[in-house]
């Protein structure tokens, strides 16, 4: 026996796969606007303040600083735009009771660059720019009075901090994991990074409090603020496979 099953058009379309809606491969991408929270940690050299708390009885500062920050970042093709800010913290232990000199060192930095390697998700990228950074000390401890003698800023005046401006460059590898669809053209994604790099101070700005006044100083040591810094990211993503 023999039999016959006639399929109407209309239900072989229902049928077919939805279309794909990737146009060009991951790593032809286009654009792309990323905004990740940041983790990382600073060198710095501060060797000038060493004397001066070993005389009040504490410990040198630390010459790493750990903190966090952000990055936002844009590419179109694979040039590629960025702000981003690190910020970390450290500090000098009195070596008599539970007390501490606090000291914290911010960097705000403009780059852009070029996405050296891109293969699927993965990007290899250099960026180099402008960094405005800046250290940050206590003024007073119950042992520590050296910052508010040599400065004789008033009793309101809690931190100075000496500002700088740097030239910034670094190198970074980013991992987009793809999460779904904006639309026809665009995705979101999970973006995780892996970054290095280093700051040459050029321009020293001086000292001044880090009151809303924010008055020039003077009596302390210039510090130079060139150093070097690694950080890890994790964030959220937007990229496009068009120009349209």
């Amino acid at each position: 026996l023999a039999s016959v099953v006639l399929v109407s058009a209309d239900a072989r379309a229902d049928d077919d796969p939805p279309p794909r809606t990737d146009l060009v491969p991951l790593e032809d991408r286009w654009g792309q606007a990323s905004l990740e929270a940041l983790a990382g940690v600073r060198r710095l050299g501060v060797s000038a303040f060493d004397a001066p708390l070993r005389a009040s009885g504490y410990a040198p500062l630390p010459r790493s600083y750990v903190g966090g920050g952000f990055a936002l970042g844009f590419a179109l093709s694979r040039w590629r735009f960025g702000l981003q800010l690190l910020y970390g913290v450290a500090s000098a232990p009195s070596l008599v009771d539970s007390s501490s000199v606090g000291a914290s060192v911010g960097d705000i930095s403009f780059v852009a660059g070029y996405d050296i390697l891109r293969w699927e998700g993965l990007t290899v990228f250099a960026l180099g720019g402008f960094s405005y950074s800046a250290l940050m000390m206590d003024t007073r401890d119950p042992h520590w009075s050296y910052v508010a003698q040599r400065t004789q800023v008033s009793s309101g005046v809690s931190t100075v901090e000496q500002d700088s401006v740097l030239f910034a460059e670094q190198i970074g590898l980013e991992q987009l994991v793809p999460l779904g669809a904006v639309n026809a053209k665009e995705r979101y994604a999970l973006v995780l990074t892996l970054r290095g790099g280093y700051e040459q101070q050029f321009a020293n700005l001086g000292w001044m409090t880090s009151d809303s006044a924010s008055k020039s100083i003077g009596g302390l040591p210039l510090v130079d603020l060139s150093g070097g810094w690694v950080s890890v990211g994790i964030g959220l993503g937007v990229y496009s496979n068009s120009r349209k």
